[in-house]
């Protein structure tokens, strides 16, 4: 069964990878991350790159380590899994961090996102509850109390990218109509040196 469990949890995050890796790599390809305007770069960052990336790999902390609670087993498998995972947590999170502070600097209204970048005080009990697995000092949890713990961290890291998506929509939208805005100036300015013109040749 633990073994079934394994080979479960390793096929649907190779999938759920996969799926992360189109659209990263669609987000490359729309070049969005290019655009001039302030604060874009960082947007997309969190919103299509770490963002996504964080929100996964807490969720596969949160099943790993349930499965460990709930089976009462910490395979080696397991072990390398969760040390793995942890290491690239911290990553992820300095990482998001980073990006949505630059993003602040250029976008006042990002600023009220930075309250959801850090762990709440729950997402930290799950962590501390993951690593005190890993000694094996918590094996006789109790399964809801940890799953408890993994929803309330996996909720807020979905929180926060529904926010960076929200805010680089309108950001998007934003520069879509300053854009047309400079286009309309742009067009009436040559047709009116265009009319000039062809009144001076009269």
């Amino acid at each position: 069964l633990a073994a079934s469990a394994d080979l479960t949890l390793k096929a649907y995050n190779d999938h759920v990878s996969a799926l992360l890796q189109v659209v990263r790599e669609v987000a490359n390809h729309s070049e969005l991350a290019l655009d001039p305007g302030p604060s874009t770069h960082h947007l997309v960052s969190v919103a299509i790159h770490s963002g996504p990336y964080r929100l996964e790999n807490t969720a596969r902390l949160h099943t790993l380590g349930a499965l460990i609670v709930s089976s009462q087993e910490m395979t080696p498998q397991r072990h390398a899994w969760m040390m793995e995972w942890l290491a690239l947590q911290k990553h992820l999170s300095d990482q998001v961090q980073l990006t949505l502070q630059e993003a602040t600097q250029a976008d006042a209204d990002a600023t009220n996102m930075l309250g959801n970048t850090g762990d709440t005080l729950k997402a930290d009990m799950m962590r501390i509850a993951v690593e005190k697995t890993l000694a094996g000092d918590a094996l006789m949890a109790v399964a809801t109390d940890y799953a408890g713990l993994g929803n309330a961290a996996v909720e807020q890291h979905y929180r926060l990218v529904t926010q960076v998506m929200d805010r680089l929509d309108a950001h998007l939208k934003q520069r879509i109509h300053q854009m047309q805005q400079k286009f309309y100036l742009q067009l009436l300015a040559a047709l009116f040196f265009t009319l000039l013109a062809a009144y001076m040749m009269m």
